[in-house]
């Protein structure tokens, strides 16, 4: 097939003229003719989706751009490896070949072309002194490495970042002690209390929880039973209270779970 080497417009055969560089213009309609050919899937008459395994491999930009280059080495005199790339991308997002929001994960806010993800970062509501974030978190992936938990300058599984949270809970419950302590409040006595947790209206608890001993057994546990009538109605006011009170039962139920751990390291 004839080639007009002249024009610097694609051939028919998608091959490239090799005397006179092409706009920029035309390389954009270059980007979209081999892009929708090497990157695109049938979606049954919806608009067509990137092939996620072309994506994870090299970005779409970086391909097109490295088959361009190939047909037309001469072009690398007047534009940069990224900066073709760019083109490229661009091309690819304004016809739709590429789609604006990332294709391999849903929680990813990154968009256009990226091989790193990010989710939205989340972080305590309270800054330190200085007044910056702490307890940072978000999901994080590149397209060769599987997603992990960024949190605490490391990077966790899930199950490894439910770990170091109930560390933190743990923690947590020792800091309100010292505000306790330093506000006069008695600390709790686990052998000696019952802890109840009620929500607003009901006529039982939904929960309570104490020592419990007993000759036949050579160690203390934890009973736990809930009452008839705990059963409840609430409002958001009413859903907050509760939620406050099961959050201050559960740090009476940790009290309790340590004082019988105690008792059996020392058994």
């Amino acid at each position: 097939m004839t080639r007009r080497a002249a024009s610097g417009r694609v051939n028919d055969d998608g091959a490239w003229g090799a005397t006179q560089a092409p706009s920029v213009e035309q390389i954009e309609s270059a980007c979209q003719q081999i892009g929708s050919s090497m990157t695109t899937v049938p979606t049954g008459g919806h608009r067509a989706q990137p092939q996620t395994g072309h994506t994870a491999a090299a970005p779409f930009g970086a391909r097109v751009a490295a088959d361009i280059l190939a047909q037309m080495p001469h072009l690398a005199e007047r534009v940069t490896t990224d900066t073709l790339a760019a083109i490229c991308t661009r091309a690819a997002l304004q016809t739709g070949i590429l789609t604006a929001r990332c294709t391999m994960h849903d929680w990813c806010t990154e968009t256009g072309e990226h091989r790193d993800h990010y989710s939205t970062y989340v972080e305590a509501p309270t800054p330190d002194g200085l007044g910056d974030p702490v307890l940072m978190a978000a999901i994080m992936s590149s397209d060769d490495k599987p997603p992990t938990i960024g949190f605490l300058d490391d990077n966790f599984t899930p199950d490894q970042t439910r770990e170091r949270i109930a560390e933190l809970r743990a923690h947590l419950d020792q800091v309100e002690a010292l505000a306790d302590q330093l506000a006069g409040v008695a600390p709790p006595e686990p052998a000696a209390e019952t802890y109840s947790v009620h929500a607003r209206g009901a006529r039982g608890a939904l929960a309570n929880a104490e020592i419990f001993t007993s000759d036949a057994r050579p160690l203390p546990w934890v009973a736990v039973w809930g009452e008839p009538m705990a059963e409840a109605d609430l409002d958001v006011a009413g859903t907050d209270e509760l939620i406050r009170d099961l959050e201050q039962f559960v740090t009476r139920l940790r009290a309790l779970r340590n004082y019988i751990a105690a008792a059996e390291a020392n058994r």
